[in-house]
């Protein structure tokens, strides 16, 4: 809906027999002058025998309102102004129940400070001013409800059942003053009502996290599905679903699939393959699931963790990469000393393994060597980084040790007591 400000004139036409006090407020606001005509209806209304005159709340209620609109006024001062014509206008139907004021003017002022109260929220926002900012918008909305309620309608707009930018002001604003459930009270209205478009995908992604830190799996998934529907070129809506897939246990294959989707819709996307590489690592190295492609799975994961590298701006992706080059090395050793037989086939395939366990040591010793100077270089460590680097040593001497090479073997055990 378009946002314009209405402005008009005073209506006093056609009444006849005005006390003169009312007849001087109309002449101070035919000169402009509004703070005049405040101190004068301010009076007018302080004396008793005024307190029931309906032309006089409506007075009131017109200079209160045309008064707002000084832009001399500081912004709180303006929605105060604001809120007492709006109470005003009411006490002007109470007591006035032909209406004729209201009727006269097609009930303008009431569009008018709902686009007065619009003003004031966009005012305080650009002003980072989110608490005040939020309250306009709801005073905006406030307006538009009673609009909608007493089914005025005008020439200028014709108000929805839902307006989607007001909400999603709403919304923003309440997130940005650190009332996040209320804002997402506000974007969920927007989610059930099916809204979609470009500037609405961000509210589908933020309810999506909402009920992912509240655990709200049944929300998630709704808010989930739809985000997927709408916004079917967004990974993260994915991403999302195949973390939480993971989690509960899903297909291993299916998981592997809608990964691959994904990085190929964002082949540069750091968090996917490095993602990807953990979902795998977990699948082959952690628990006792046995894949029946575990080989072709290891080979998905060196290219997948080799892509993730040449992204990475820190050292997961080198760390997670020489924990899987050492894994499968491990596992080829351990399938040697399964092999009992004697025969020439099973002495062939002994060596076949010992020797692709040897290549794959080879292939980690570098990037592990890298992840520990990484570690090194920093002037303090978490606790998880230590014990990431004294895992990497204690890996680097055993790999040394299997390839005979005994004092770097100890050499790499000492290293562990450095920084300590």
């Amino acid at each position: 809906m378009k946002k314009a400000l209405i402005l008009f004139t005073a209506l006093f036409i056609g009444f006849q027999g005005f006390s003169q006090s009312l007849n001087d407020v109309s002449k101070l606001l035919d000169k402009g002058d509004s703070k005049g005509a405040k101190d004068a209806i301010d009076s007018y209304l302080a004396k008793p025998k005024n307190e029931k005159d309906a032309e006089g709340w409506y007075y009131k209620a017109r200079v209160y309102n045309q008064y707002s609109h000084d832009k001399t006024l500081d912004p709180a001062t303006q929605k105060s102004l604001k809120d007492e014509a709006f109470v005003a206008f009411k006490m002007n139907q109470a007591l006035d129940r032909n209406e004729v004021r209201m009727k006269l003017e097609g009930y303008q002022s009431f569009l008018d400070l709902y686009y007065g109260y619009y003003d004031l929220g966009a005012q305080y926002y650009n002003k980072k001013d989110y608490a005040n900012s939020y309250d306009a918008f709801k005073a905006a909305n406030n307006m538009r409800n009673f609009i909608l309620n007493k089914k005025y309608s005008y020439d200028q707009v014709k108000f929805s059942t839902l307006d989607t930018s007001l909400v999603t002001n709403l919304g923003l604003t309440a997130n940005l003053k650190g009332d996040e459930s209320l804002g997402m009270a506000y974007y969920r209205t927007l989610a059930d009502a099916d809204v979609s478009g470009k500037d609405f995908e961000p509210i589908y992604e933020s309810l999506v996290n909402y009920y992912g830190k509240k655990g709200d799996s049944t929300d998630m998934l709704l808010i989930l599905e739809k985000g997927k529907r709408f916004y079917p070129e967004n990974a993260y809506f994915f991403d999302t679903e195949i973390r939480t897939l993971s989690k509960a246990g899903g297909d291993k294959d299916e998981i592997f699939k809608k990964y691959e989707k994904m990085i190929a819709s964002e082949p540069n996307n750091f968090a996917y393959y490095y993602n990807y590489g953990v979902e795998m690592y977990n699948a082959l190295y952690v628990g006792d699931n046995k894949l029946s492609n575990a080989l072709e799975i290891k080979k998905r994961l060196t290219e997948i963790m080799s892509k993730a590298i040449s992204l990475d701006t820190g050292i997961d992706a080198t760390v997670l990469m020489s924990n899987h080059l050492f894994n499968a090395a491990a596992d080829n050793l351990t399938a040697v000393d399964l092999i009992s037989g004697k025969t020439p086939a099973d002495q062939k395939k002994k060596k076949e393994l010992n020797d692709e366990a040897m290549k794959l040591m080879d292939q980690f010793i570098p990037y592990a060597v890298k992840a520990v100077a990484y570690f090194d270089a920093q002037p303090s460590l978490k606790t998880s980084q230590k014990a990431t680097r004294i895992n990497l040593l204690t890996n680097l001497s055993d790999v040394y040790s299997a390839k005979g090479d005994i004092r770097k073997a100890d050499e790499y055990d000492k290293a562990k007591m450095k920084g300590l």
